[in-house]
């Protein structure tokens, strides 16, 4: 499923920006100088970067999501993040679908969802 390397990146970026969290600001910075064509081992799996990248991207866009129910008047996650999100999600085995936050939350189980195939993630 390999994402595009500059697609990643930027959705990383656009996933992270602002964050004043160091381990955010060093996958932002990592992401800009890997090499586009590698790979990378993580938890027993080797993942090409630019997938790694979009979990990336992935875990911040739910992880934000998951933080706007207590804070309602947060700004939404950035459209290129969520996109990336979306299409990771889809990757994973979702059915095509308009990348939206509504999908992310059916996707990942944090809404009720009539689709057997929901959650993708546990």
């Amino acid at each position: 499923m390999s994402m595009p390397y500059r697609d990643a990146v930027t959705a990383l970026d656009a996933a992270y920006g602002g964050v004043c969290d160091l381990a955010a600001a060093a996958a932002v910075q990592a992401a800009r100088g890997a090499d586009p064509a590698g790979f990378v081992r993580t938890q027993g799996k080797v993942l090409a970067v630019a997938d790694l990248l979009a979990t990336f991207v992935l875990e911040a866009v739910v992880h934000h999501l998951d933080m706007t129910v207590a804070l309602p008047a947060a700004a939404p996650p950035a459209a290129a993040a969520v996109e990336l999100a979306g299409r990771t999600l889809v990757g994973l085995g979702g059915e095509p679908h308009a990348m939206s936050v509504a999908f992310v939350l059916e996707a990942t189980g944090r809404v009720p969802s009539e689709n057997p195939r929901f959650p993708l993630l546990g």
